[in-house]
């Protein structure tokens, strides 16, 4: 019977191959395409992400046991 199947939807299977294939390599032009495209804007959100992250840690590494952020003035 598996035989039988596989005979039967040959041509159905090898199209849905290739058209998977064929996705597979559109999207990955996509990406390609969209990284080198915006490549500043990507590289300036990394940094802006890095320090924002760095600035957050600095302050929670301020603040006293009741919350309130220590003057450093």
């Amino acid at each position: 019977m598996t035989l039988n199947y596989w005979a039967k939807y040959r041509s159905v299977i090898i199209y849905g191959i290739l058209l998977a294939a064929l996705l597979l390599l559109l999207k990955w032009l996509e990406w390609r395409f969209i990284i080198v495209d915006y490549a500043f804007e990507i590289y300036a959100g990394f940094i802006a992400g890095l320090l924002v992250s760095i600035i957050a840690a600095l302050i929670l590494k301020k603040k006293d046991k009741s919350g309130a952020v220590i003057a450093t003035a």
